[in-house]
């Protein structure tokens, strides 16, 4: 084997590890909002915050109503949504894993802006 072949192979062995690991060490909040008749609800702002950090990540549900988190650190989480003609609702208790995916759906209900729901509990995961 000559040495370019050798250094090639040792270079996808090391960066491919790496990539590997960060892909090991994160996890997923994900979920859809609804209103109380099961509409989507598109436009909302959602916000995750690792409540072991305090680092959050703010999002806005897609036209389907659902959003996304990838990537997220392992940890305890706490996710809030908000959008406008209705309560807001705030989901905490939720454990990330390595490699799984918490499903984190809301049932809004109309309201004024000021109203806060607060549910605790885990978020069941997916694999």
């Amino acid at each position: 084997m000559s040495f370019r072949n050798f250094f090639s192979t040792l270079l996808v062995f090391v960066f491919g590890a790496q990539v590997a690991t960060a892909q090991v060490n994160t996890a997923t909040i994900s979920g859809t909002l609804r209103d109380e008749s099961g509409a989507v609800l598109p436009g909302a702002a959602v916000t995750v915050q690792n409540q072991d950090t305090g680092i959050s990540r703010s999002l806005t549900t897609n036209e389907t109503g659902r959003y996304t988190a990838p990537a997220l650190g392992l940890g305890n989480y706490q996710v809030s949504v908000q959008l406008p003609g209705f309560q807001n609702q705030v989901r905490s208790g939720i454990v990330l894993t390595v490699g799984r995916e918490a499903v984190v759906d809301f049932t809004l209900a109309v309201g004024a802006v000021t109203q806060t729901v607060e549910v605790k509990g885990e978020a069941p995961l997916v694999e």
